[in-house]
């Protein structure tokens, strides 16, 4: 279907595009600002380092958290092995360690076949590319056996402190079907660089995603308990976020004013925003970022989103306490943008396959809260056209970007990854 949008069309597909592209990695929060803290500390004591200047009395903060925590179990009843007996969560186990040293077996067959087929054609690229995958193919190799002794120890002793209680049975087995998945993206570039035939590749996919559901299938519920997890945890920092972002008193608020305006594409634009937010979060002061001169609606950002907070450039007078950034981003001493709080690291480390794409998720969660009138515009649009699920969200390189900074690829590359992800 080609339509023509109008400029405020435009901005409205724009967002619906960015949305499904977001939501690989964010999952959907409440804006309400709430106090739930004291729970979650019980929970994880660390976090008590994380306490805002401004508190709720202990009544307003008793009465919130008992509702929320009727709903919400405490993390530390999120294990399920206390609610099996003893011999079927052995028998569980058993089928997992079980299952790895199968999935090993049928690896190292995978790579003799692969190994071979690469080396009939027997150049110099293909003997250097066969040593780079043999040198992968051992490194996985390593890790399922390493899977394989973390279960047999979870066996031995009903814990998960094999790898020095740094790594849970949900990180593990979903740090080894990311690394599977990186590997087979290896292969496929060295089958396309050396022009083999289009069945090996077809035998590489079919490979792969047999793998793929047999780690899913084992990763089961230890992710829906890392979800649980990572869902009270996003509470958590969303109401941090907001909280900072709306002082109770704007004027007497330590602030960080920035000025940098980007007239690049909307993803690059959400990066500028980035560079302000998270330095500013790190010291504690509230974002008050210039968003009036936006190419997609004249109206500027808070038009179509929600306002980033409740101060603005009306309210910053010159105090002594703020920071203005003009160009270049104010990092404080020791900081560094690709990186999670410390008090909270271990946590999204064990329950999540990539930590710092779910930290920077909740800082542009929050700035993409769009106002209700556009959200009701939305969702009209996406009845209209019939827009449910399952749903994949592709971004096509094109544009500028292919003068210097990529390779152009074809749309069936693309729909490549699309079809194997519906499998």
């Amino acid at each position: 279907m080609v339509s023509t949008f109008t400029s405020n069309g435009r901005a409205i597909f724009l967002v619906l595009f960015s949305m499904i592209l977001i939501t690989i990695y964010v999952t959907t929060f409440s804006g309400n600002r709430v106090n739930y803290t004291d729970k979650l500390r019980d929970i994880v004591p660390s976090l008590k380092s994380l306490t805002l200047t401004t508190e709720r009395s202990n009544n307003e903060r008793v009465n919130y958290t008992d509702k929320l925590w009727d709903n919400v179990p405490s993390l530390k009843s999120l294990t399920l092995m206390n609610e099996r007996s003893i011999n079927e969560t052995i028998k569980i186990l058993n089928w997992k360690k079980n299952t790895v040293q199968i999935m090993r077996k049928q690896f190292k067959v995978f790579w003799k076949s692969i190994s071979s087929i690469i080396l009939i054609n027997a150049t110099e690229e293909a003997k250097k590319d066969a040593s780079a995958l043999k040198d992968g193919f051992n490194v996985l190799d390593i890790r399922y056996k390493e899977i394989g002794n973390f279960f047999d120890h979870k066996i031995a002793t009903e814990s998960d402190d094999y790898f020095n209680g740094t790594s849970t049975e949900f990180y593990i087995l979903s740090n080894l079907l990311s690394d599977l998945k990186y590997y087979w993206l290896h292969i496929s570039s060295v089958i396309k660089k050396l022009g083999l035939p289009s069945n090996i590749q077809e035998f590489v996919n079919n490979g792969y995603i047999k793998s793929k559901k047999e780690l899913k299938n084992l990763i089961g519920e230890s992710e829906t308990i890392a979800r649980k997890y990572m869902d009270n945890l996003q509470m958590y920092v969303q109401q941090r976020i907001a909280e900072l972002q709306n002082p109770n008193n704007c004027i007497s608020a330590s602030v960080y004013v920035c000025n940098m305006v980007n007239q690049a594409g909307f993803g690059s634009e959400l990066h500028t925003i980035l560079k302000c937010f998270l330095p500013a979060f790190k010291q504690q002061r509230t974002l008050i970022h210039h968003m009036k001169e936006w190419k997609y609606d004249p109206e500027g950002w808070s038009h179509l989103f929600a306002p980033l907070s409740d101060c603005d450039e009306t309210h910053y007078t010159g105090q002594s306490n703020s920071q203005i950034v003009n160009g270049n981003s104010i990092y404080p001493t020791g900081y560094d943008f690709i990186s999670i709080p410390s008090e909270i690291s271990q946590y999204i480390l064990q329950n999540h396959a990539d930590p710092f794409a779910w930290w920077i998720a909740q800082f542009i969660g929050y700035a993409m809260r769009m106002r209700p009138e556009f959200v009701n515009q939305l969702n009209g649009t996406a009845q209209k056209i019939k827009f449910t699920n399952p749903i994949a969200g592709m971004h096509i390189r094109r544009g500028d970007k292919l003068i210097r900074e990529a390779k152009k690829h074809e749309v069936e590359e693309y729909m490549f990854f699309i079809e194997n992800w519906f499998k």
